[in-house]
């Protein structure tokens, strides 16, 4: 399931193999020396962020980590690997589900089919929210570069009304960051991935709530709600597949 790579569980299993390689950012770190880098080791980043980054004897890679020495990160295995499709085929099934009520929408009694898939995709959302709370909150958790903001207010952004305008995709930034290569001014790769994702949640979430109130109500939500939903679960995807990955890759020192 995923973008022409192996599955996550896969890359997971490896996260240990590595660990002793002078590069990976599960060893304790050594304090950064003053003078510039003349050997490969772990030095202040140059971009002047929190962390450290590596530089190997040449030029600063995209490695960075915790500057705290002797503080270790939470690693992530073949358990985050296995959460991570969990949550990839719960969030395809929900755009599955969307299609099929667009398919279905036609159809004699469509009223009661409607309702009753309007009702079973809101099931089916809050499975994958639960999915999705404990992936991103592993995710910050492990993060080899400082937040912002904690994991629990990784997942509670969600929550509160008002906040959950904004925060949860500065939260995504941050993980995007925190997981991608950098380049020399800090700045990630495929960062663009967040925003096309946000825009279409945030565009479904609103015509969710107005679907919502027609359910209530006793009709049935317009066909173009299950193409928003379908269009915003399917870049969900592409996003939690792709940071995954790069969280497995970080954890397994295989950069």
């Amino acid at each position: 399931m995923g973008l022409g790579r192996p599955g996550l569980g896969r890359l997971g299993s490896v996260r240990a193999e590595n660990a002793e390689c002078p590069d990976n950012p599960l060893v304790t770190i050594p304090s950064a020396p003053s003078a510039p880098p003349t050997v490969p080791g772990w030095h202040p980043d140059p971009a002047g962020g929190v962390g450290l980054r590596w530089w190997d004897g040449r030029q600063w890679t995209g490695r960075r980590a915790i500057s705290s020495p002797g503080e270790e990160l939470a690693p992530l295995g073949p358990r985050f690997a296995r959460l991570a499709d969990l949550l990839g085929r719960l969030l395809l099934a929900n755009a599955v589900l969307s299609v099929l009520t667009v398919l279905l929408d036609g159809w004699a009694h469509r009223e009661v089919v409607a309702r009753a898939l309007a009702v079973l995709a809101l099931a089916l959302l809050g499975v994958t929210g639960v999915a999705w709370s404990a992936w991103q909150w592993r995710m910050a958790v492990s993060s080899p570069d400082r937040l912002r903001r904690g994991p629990a207010v990784h997942v509670g952004a969600w929550l509160v009304p008002v906040v959950n305008l904004w925060w949860p995709i500065q939260n995504m930034h941050d993980l995007w960051h925190a997981y991608e290569p950098h380049d020399a001014r800090g700045r990630g790769r495929g960062i663009t991935l967040v925003l096309p994702w946000w825009t279409a949640w945030t565009l479904a979430t609103v015509l969710g709530a107005v679907g919502l109130r027609t359910l209530v109500r006793g009709g049935s939500p317009d066909g173009y709600l299950g193409v928003a939903w379908a269009l915003a679960a399917v870049l969900a995807w592409v996003v939690v597949r792709r940071l995954s990955w790069r969280a497995l890759l970080y954890h397994a020192g295989l950069d």
